[in-house]
């Protein structure tokens, strides 16, 4: 005998809930897809969004997003097809009431900008590009970089950055959604991520806003400059590696804002206190690791490129 209709209810339902689970963790756009191979001397064209200015938001957490005693079900039902519709319709009011709880976060978090509107504002997708083309020309000469219109290269990059600050205020994030592909093949190769950088947090004491609203907001929208032109540095490099060796996860931790994370990965490259590394999610992140006294690359000439003091 299995056991009472109930029983067999509540064992659909946990089928149900192991298949979803599975689902979202297959359709993961970055975990397992390869990454396109782009030789140093290709030329590429660059994509940015179609808004002119720069999307801003408030760090914010959607781990609490849909729980609560309204959201719990219980799984009992005289029959699996009754079943099966009392799941269907729990998820439907489960998303819901998420995806209202997730908005209600968000514009609280978004509070931490009221003082800072006026600088993002000012900040334009076309002058981040133009800033990656000059940094890129420096860093390579042999690269090919031009702005979207003009004739195409051997590769598009389209690109859509997002800056976040952390709620403490002491810290900048720059996610950079890409997609990637040949011009002559778009679907032949083609990836789509997100290349994640974070600003080393402010050292000294004292109000933050008072350090991103100098000048005029000078020192937020290079910041900005600097994070988006590193997510091209990291992104280019990793295309153009040479070698497939493999790599073991580890865990890393570093500073986001006064925060301390953990999280695991296969690390790329570090230098200076600061590590890429490609998360479980296929992100490729920049974070400024945190050291200790006794850390070896604890050194007064080492400096983090992305340190915003001044």
């Amino acid at each position: 005998m299995l056991g009472t209709p109930n029983r067999w209810c509540a064992w659909a339902v946990a089928v149900i809930a192991l298949a979803t689970h599975a689902l979202a963790i297959a359709s993961d756009p970055a975990a397992h897809q390869p990454f396109p191979r782009i030789a140093t001397s290709a030329s590429i064209s660059l994509q940015g969004p179609t808004t002119e200015t720069l999307s801003v938001r408030g760090q914010v957490s959607f781990d609490a997003a849909g729980r609560g005693p309204g959201n719990q079900m219980l799984y009992s039902a005289p029959n699996l097809a009754t079943a099966l519709v009392a799941v269907l319709m729990h998820g439907a009011i489960v998303d819901a009431a998420r995806t209202a709880q997730k908005r209600q976060l968000q514009e609280a978090a978004d509070r931490v900008l009221s003082r800072y509107r006026d600088a993002p504002a000012t900040i334009r997708h076309t002058d981040l590009l133009l800033g990656v083309i000059a940094q890129q020309t420096s860093l390579n000469p042999t690269r090919r970089l031009a702005l979207s219109g003009s004739p195409q290269g051997d590769w598009v990059i389209e690109s859509t950055p997002v800056m976040t600050m952390v709620q403490d205020e002491r810290a900048l994030i720059l996610d950079n959604s890409v997609v990637v592909y040949d011009a002559n093949s778009p679907k032949a190769e083609r990836f789509e991520g997100v290349v994640r950088v974070i600003a080393s947090p402010l050292r000294r004491p004292g109000d933050a806003g008072d350090h991103w609203n100098a000048d005029e907001g000078r020192r937020l929208r290079n910041t900005v400059g600097k994070l988006y032109a590193h997510s091209f540095e990291v992104l280019l490099a990793h295309t153009a590696r040479t070698d497939d060796a493999v790599v073991a996860d580890r865990t890393l931790r570093y500073h986001e804002g006064s925060n301390e994370k953990f999280e695991r990965g296969k690390l790329l490259w570090q230098n200076c206190g600061r590590a890429v590394f490609k998360n479980l999610h296929g992100w490729i992140m920049s974070v400024p690791l945190a050291r200790r006294a006794g850390d070896p690359e604890h050194a007064s000439n080492c400096v983090d490129p992305l340190s915003v003091e001044d």
